[in-house]
C-alpha cells in the first residue's frame, strides 16, 4: 500500500506540528499549526469508495 494511502485514506488527512520549547516562560502555550496534507500537484487524492 502506498504512503499516500496510509496517511491520507479519505482525502480529510492533516499534519500537526507542536512546537513545545524546554524553555517556556510561566503561561507560554506551545504552538500547534495544523495544515491539511498535500502532494506535489495538489491535494491527496481519497481513496474512498464513493457509495
Amino acid at each position: 500500500m502506498p504512503l499516500t494511502e496510509l496517511l491520507n485514506h479519505t482525502g480529510h488527512g492533516r499534519c500537526v506540528i507542536t512546537f513545545d520549547p524546554a524553555d517556556k516562560k510561566p503561561g507560554q502555550q506551545p504552538y500547534q499549526g495544523i495544515v491539511p496534507l498535500s502532494g506535489e500537484h495538489g491535494p491527496l487524492a481519497s481513496n474512498e469508495n464513493p457509495d
